[in-house]
């Protein structure tokens, strides 16, 4: 996973692929370690975007994860957005309802 700070007061979590229950556990450690980032601490960040232009499957164990990002920076008074170009995955997110929590860009 990769990340990107900009300047605005926003960071990108880039996800390079489908979020399955056979690496949430590692994607759930590349998050954690990424937001504990000095730099990322220090950035004064209003705003969590979750690139996943390149996911094209999320499972039960994925959306768990997804859901548990979503209330925690939600919690630190953080505006989340979502970038996805899947037709599936937008319906899944549309499905469980993750637009009421964050917005969701579908990108053609």
């Amino acid at each position: 996973m990769k990340h990107v700070i900009g300047q605005s007061g926003e960071i990108s979590l880039i996800f390079e692929e489908d979020v399955l229950s056979t690496n949430v556990d590692r994607l759930k450690d590349q998050i954690d370690k990424i937001m504990e980032l000095p730099v990322v601490k220090s950035a004064n960040l209003q705003k969590l975007v979750l690139d996943m232009k390149l996911v094209k499957m999320v499972d039960s164990m994925g959306l768990n994860l997804l859901v548990n990002l979503v209330k925690s920076e939600k919690n630190k008074g953080r505006i989340v957005s979502a970038l996805v170009t899947s037709l599936h995955l937008h319906r899944t997110l549309l499905f469980t309802r993750m637009d009421k929590q964050m917005e969701i860009t579908l990108i053609s």
